[in-house]
């Protein structure tokens, strides 16, 4: 029956060209090696977050295009042409909206909270006019700068 051979890494103090002795070397100073006293230690800091400003959309505004949102179709609209109506007059809304006022709408459309109408309503479109709604909001800023000249 064979015996089992173990094998161990053997380093001599004169040969100083073995990469091995240098690990071993190596590997010797830097556990034995003491942390410096002015060595900073690492502590988490705790950054306060900042207060959330809150940006209010006039209730004007907020009514309309809640109400715009929730209306009925018109006795001469069809579908298509009734909610192609509906994008145009939200677009309208939208446009009266500063920036900030947009993303705050932009904001509550994300958290779609089910006790907010205008989230509730937004949600009642189809995903093309969504998205493309909510393209235009974001885009207020450019719109703005635009107007500005």
């Amino acid at each position: 029956m064979p015996t089992a051979r173990t094998l161990s890494l053997r380093t001599r103090p004169d040969d100083t060209a073995d990469p091995a002795n240098d690990m071993a070397a190596r590997r010797t100073e830097l556990t034995n090696r003491a942390a410096p006293a002015h060595a900073p230690i690492w502590e988490p800091t705790t950054v306060a977050a900042p207060s959330r400003v809150e940006i209010l959309i006039p209730a004007d505004i907020e009514a309309s295009i809640i109400a715009t949102l929730t209306r009925a179709l018109r006795a001469d609209e069809t579908h298509q042409i009734g909610n192609a109506n509906r994008e145009a007059e939200l677009r309208n809304i939208f446009e009266t909206l500063d920036p900030l006022q947009a993303r705050e709408v932009l904001r509550r459309l994300d958290v779609n909270r089910s006790d907010d109408p205008l989230a509730r309503g937004f949600g009642r479109l189809v995903v093309e006019r969504r998205s493309r709604l909510r393209a235009f909001l974001a885009d207020a800023r450019r719109r703005q700068a635009l107007r500005a000249g």
